[in-house]
């Protein structure tokens, strides 16, 4: 990882620098968030574990969500480094929600 000094810029940002800032941004921050829900889920951290029992999530659930998550941000990790991973991540969901017979997508509101 390549780390500059941060400069004051003395002329405003085009919008390829700034699509260039928001992008790396987004690429390093994102993936901290699904560890981050699983682990709180598998500590039973109150701000996740309120809102799973007004739900009605049975608490036999709770360590199968956290672990599913778990493995959810193991695949994110894998992605990153062996990108066909991280394409069939990508189309794998959509393909089975949206061309699976019988069903339909859900009403706009």
């Amino acid at each position: 990882m390549c780390w500059t000094v941060v400069q004051p810029l003395d002329e405003p940002m085009d919008l390829i620098e700034v699509w260039h800032l928001a992008w790396n941004v987004n690429g390093h921050a994102c993936p901290a968030y699904p560890p981050m829900g699983a682990f709180s889920l598998l500590r039973r951290a109150e701000w996740v574990v309120k809102p799973l029992t007004d739900y009605g999530v049975p608490r036999s659930w709770w360590t199968w969500l956290g672990a599913a998550k778990a493995a959810g941000a193991a695949g994110l990790l894998v992605g990153l480094f062996v990108p066909v991973v991280g394409a069939l991540a990508g189309i794998g969901p959509d393909r089975r929600t949206t061309d699976s017979p019988g069903t339909r997508p859900p009403p706009r509101c």
